[in-house]
């Protein structure tokens, strides 16, 4: 079965070994060497060196619900920025950089969580075993990553 055939069917193809889909390390529970918890897989950035975001001390359930309030919040904080853009039509001498002032409105009006997060290069220095059967990352040496 070819690349096109497998994304029609939905089926997907054989990788192989130590190669994985995006979908399936999104949403792993991330340990360290000793099995404490480290986080979840947020994200896979896909630059010259993959790198694992890892979304420090949240799991896949909270991940989800910080998503849905950030939604949230983000409709709130466009409406009051169409709001606050009308009003700068309305009187446009009002403020003497209307980019810069736009920005701060947004910057001060944004209630969008924060989630602190970090990148692990996706390399054997630093990943160990990957079980997405088990919902499972190991990391290897990340303490010093984990504080940059």
């Amino acid at each position: 079965m070819d690349e096109k055939e497998s994304l029609v069917s939905g089926k997907k193809t054989a990788l192989p070994k130590d190669t994985f889909y995006v979908g399936d390390l999104v949403g792993l529970r991330a340990v360290d060497e000793t099995g404490a918890f480290v986080g979840t897989v947020m994200n896979v950035l896909m630059t010259k060196q993959q790198c694992l975001e890892i979304a420090v001390g949240k799991t896949a359930e909270e991940l989800a619900e910080l998503e849905r309030v950030r939604r949230e919040a983000l409709a709130e904080t466009e409406a009051h920025m169409r709001e606050f853009d009308r009003k700068l039509k309305e009187n446009p001498g009002a403020v003497p950089n209307a980019a810069k002032a736009r920005k701060a409105e947004r910057r001060k009006f944004d209630r969008s969580p924060k989630i602190r997060t970090f990148l692990v290069p996706f390399v054997g220095a630093y990943v160990g075993d990957v079980e997405p059967e088990n919902g499972v990352l190991h990391l290897k040496n990340v303490n010093g990553l984990m504080e940059i």
